[in-house]
């Protein structure tokens, strides 16, 4: 038995047949445990926005509350990379503007995953932008904390974001640029 376990190009070849055979199964489960959490998904654009301040220039936050696209990995000023769409938890890849509502493929999604599957953790990202967003006395660039609750507003405002996203409510899309 120990013989099987060492190293061959023949073993090596049979496991990457073995994953590549079952990744379209793991990608469907991390695409169902995305999808399941799409009422917690809903509240982090809104959330992001809280958290934001007028010169943060966080581009993760700014994609998060403009488009309701979280990063998973990639650029998210250049919108490149593999985001889950806040509105109905689908995983997307997406190579810039033009290919909005691109679906990740498989491999995309477990390239996802594998680095860190709390990233696909809804619950956790709100707790984290829960604790920025109600962090007392930010004031950020000069701006004092009344001045930056005044801009969240204005955004929220024209953005049409609301605690609980939603493209069909929000039906600008792609949704405004920085």
């Amino acid at each position: 038995m120990a013989e099987l376990l060492r190293y061959s190009p023949e073993w090596s070849a049979l496991s990457q047949q073995f994953v590549n055979e079952r990744i379209g199964d793991i990608a469907y489960i991390i695409r169902e445990y995305s999808a399941a959490q799409t009422d917690t998904w809903r509240q982090l654009p809104y959330l992001a926005l809280q958290a934001e301040a007028k010169f943060d220039n966080n581009h993760f936050n700014i994609r998060l509350f403009r488009q309701g696209l979280l990063t998973l990995n990639g650029y998210p000023a250049l919108l490149r990379g593999t985001y889950v769409d806040c509105d109905n938890g689908n995983i997307l890849s997406l190579q810039g503007e033009a290919d909005l509502g691109a679906l990740a493929s498989d491999t995309e999604v477990v390239r996802a995953w594998l680095p860190n599957g709390e990233s696909f953790n809804a619950e956790a990202w709100m707790n984290q932008l829960l604790v920025k967003a109600f962090k007392p006395n930010r004031s950020y660039g000069g701006y004092d904390a009344a001045k930056n609750q005044k801009w969240r507003f204005d955004i929220a405002m024209e953005l049409d974001l609301r605690p609980i996203f939603s493209r069909t409510a929000n039906p600008q899309e792609p949704r405004g640029q920085e």
